[in-house]
Formats: C-alpha cells, sequence, structure tokens
C-alpha cells in the first residue's frame, strides 16, 4: 500500500506555515508527496507548475478563503479531489463547500490516521473520476 501513497501528490495550504510544514513532513514520512503554500494565490501558482491529486485548504484564510479557492481550483484541475481543513466548525461553509464538490471537510485539530485516510479515498475517488471521464 506505501507505493500507491508515493504516487499521491497533495498540496497543503494554510495561512500557518509551521502547521502546513509540520503536516507536510508527517505525511512525507508516510509516503505521501507533499507541497506546502500559504495563500490561495500562491496554491493556484503551484496548481498552474505541477499536477496535484489532493489539495488540503484551511478555509480562513486572508485574500482569498478556501472556499474561493476550492471555486478556482474547479476551474483550473477539475478533477482534483479538495479537503477543507479548518478550526472553525461552520456547519453553514461545511454544508456550502460539500454541496460545491469538496470531498469532505474536517475540523483541526484533525486525527492524523483520518486525514490520510481521507486523503487515500479523495485520491482513489479523482482516479475514477479520470477514467470515467
Amino acid at each position: 500500500m506505501s507505493d500507491r501513497k508515493k504516487t499521491i501528490r497533495v498540496l497543503l495550504v494554510d495561512d500557518e506555515l509551521e502547521f502546513i510544514e509540520t503536516l507536510g513532513e508527517r505525511l512525507a514520512s508516510r509516503g505521501f508527496e507533499a507541497d506546502c503554500v500559504t495563500s490561495g494565490s500562491a496554491a493556484m501558482d503551484q496548481i498552474n507548475q505541477k499536477a496535484y491529486d489532493v489539495v488540503i485548504t484551511d478555509l480562513m484564510m486572508p485574500q482569498m478563503n478556501g472556499l474561493q479557492l476550492f471555486s478556482e481550483i474547479r476551474k483550473l484541475a477539475p478533477t482534483v479531489s479538495v479537503i477543507m481543513l479548518t478550526g472553525l466548525a461552520e456547519i453553514e461553509s461545511a454544508i456550502d463547500g460539500i454541496k460545491a464538490g469538496l470531498f469532505d471537510y474536517l475540523v483541526k485539530p484533525v486525527n492524523f490516521d483520518e486525514l490520510i485516510e481521507k486523503i487515500t479515498m479523495a485520491h482513489d475517488k479523482q482516479k475514477l473520476k479520470k477514467t470515467t471521464d
């Protein structure tokens, strides 16, 4: 199973650099390829340069929030699975995001094993979407 994880490319987007760097290191230690950026615009730059399987983004960020970023990702890379990760458990934003097509909406602090499971599930869904398009 770890061979499959090595092919999963994850983009982490959060304005808390220390948080995503730590998360990125933990994901890399489990065989994922993880890149970290601290803004929505930097995320879009990365997506323009490199293909990702899963994007994990914070909801609350300056300039471009997670839902706005999700909308932009949908236009540029519609098969990428997006997981919203936030410290705010706002049911309205979760419902809006899921209705719009987010893969999942998780609340910080997130259980790391649960996050890995969600990334793997999102990747599997993304692969299936690519083969049926």
